[in-house]
C-alpha cells in the first residue's frame, strides 16, 4: 500500500510511475503494476503489485520476508536507487513501513 506525501497530486505520482519507474524496472520473470482503489476502504489510494512468474523465482531472489539475495539486489535493485529516491519524495516507498503480503495462486482461471 502506497500513500502519497502531502502536497503530491495523484497525477504527479502516476506520471512518475509510468514514465520514470516502469522504464527502469528490468527484472526478468517479474512484472510490476500500480493499482488505484476505485471503491471500498482504500478508494483513491494506491497499491503496487509485484508479480513473479513462479514462487520458486521469488524464493531465489527474495529468500525471506524483507530480504533480497545480494546478487539480485546488486544487479536489479541497485540501479533503481536513483529513481527510488525520486519516489520517496512523492510517496511512501514500498520498503518504508508499508503493509505488504506475499500471495500465491491457489486456484484460478
Amino acid at each position: 500500500m502506497i500513500d502519497l506525501k502531502p502536497g503530491v497530486t495523484e497525477q504527479q505520482f502516476e506520471e512518475f510511475f509510468a514514465t520514470r519507474f516502469l522504464p527502469e524496472w528490468k527484472v526478468p520473470g517479474w512484472s510490476i503494476r500500480l493499482l488505484k482503489g476505485d471503491r471500498g476502504d482504500r478508494a483513491g489510494r494506491y497499491l503496487v503489485m509485484y508479480e513473479a512468474e513462479r514462487v520458486e523465482l521469488r524464493d531465489q531472489l527474495a529468500p525471506e520476508s524483507n530480504v533480497l539475495a545480494a546478487d539480485f539486489y546488486e544487479k536489479y535493485f541497485k540501479p533503481l536507487e536513483g529513481v527510488a529516491e525520486e519516489w520517496k519524495k512523492l510517496a511512501l516507498y514500498p520498503s518504508e513501513s508499508t503493509i505488504y503480503t506475499d500471495y500465491f495462486v491457489v486456484a484460478g482461471n
